[in-house]
């Protein structure tokens, strides 16, 4: 059961109060990329954005950043506007911090999915990658899933390249939620603009 501590812990089926700080080290140690302690979303944009700019095959830097889907069953029409701002602030966020970028742009990426019946739910597998870069000028594609804590939001991302499959770059981060997070958590309709949030400058 030593093993499977650091995980109870890190979904809240551990008292916080019984998980030392040893234990908390390995956990990070074991699980890179996993944030066990919640911190405010621009130093995980920052984070995010620095480890994408090292996985992006050299002289291919055409991205997409697709809109993050909650884990679990939603319904499209009542499902929360965070995964679409998250989304728009790390492509925001990474356009500033890398100049090289070219981002497709969000509207194109929706309207090519529904014009062939795709859609891009969760962490994307392979065949899904590939078959989005046959439909568009993008050489990788940014998307992952998000879940909702007590207190906090888990994101996982993953950036796969759309012509060979794969995976290079998947991150974990946790994030604090904060009175403007949780509007946009509630579901559609019921969350409030909020402007996207600048990343932590280094």
């Amino acid at each position: 059961t030593g093993g499977m501590f650091p995980l109870l812990m890190e979904f809240g089926a551990v008292d916080g109060a019984e998980y030392s700080a040893d234990a908390r080290a390995r956990a990070q140690r074991k699980f890179p990329g996993r944030r066990v302690e919640p911190c405010e979303l621009p130093e995980a944009i920052d984070r995010i954005v620095k480890a994408l700019g090292p996985a992006l095959p050299a002289g291919r830097n055409r991205l997409a950043v697709a809109a993050f889907t909650p884990t679990g069953p939603s319904d499209p029409a009542t499902a929360p506007l965070f995964g679409d701002w998250f989304a728009e602030t790390l492509a925001s966020a990474a356009r500033m911090a890398l100049p090289a970028l070219k981002l497709y742009e969000r509207k194109r990426l929706d309207a090519v999915l529904a014009e062939n019946e795709l859609a891009v739910s969760g962490l994307v597998d392979e065949r899904l990658a590939q078959r989005i870069g046959q439909l568009a000028p993008i050489d990788a594609l940014l998307a992952g899933t998000y879940t909702p804590l007590a207190g906090s939001v888990d994101l996982h991302c993953r950036l796969v390249d759309v012509v060979t499959g794969e995976v290079l770059m998947s991150r974990v981060e946790r994030i604090r939620v904060t009175p403007e997070i949780e509007a946009l958590l509630a579901p559609r309709g019921a969350a409030a603009a909020v402007q996207p949030v600048q990343p932590v400058q280094p």
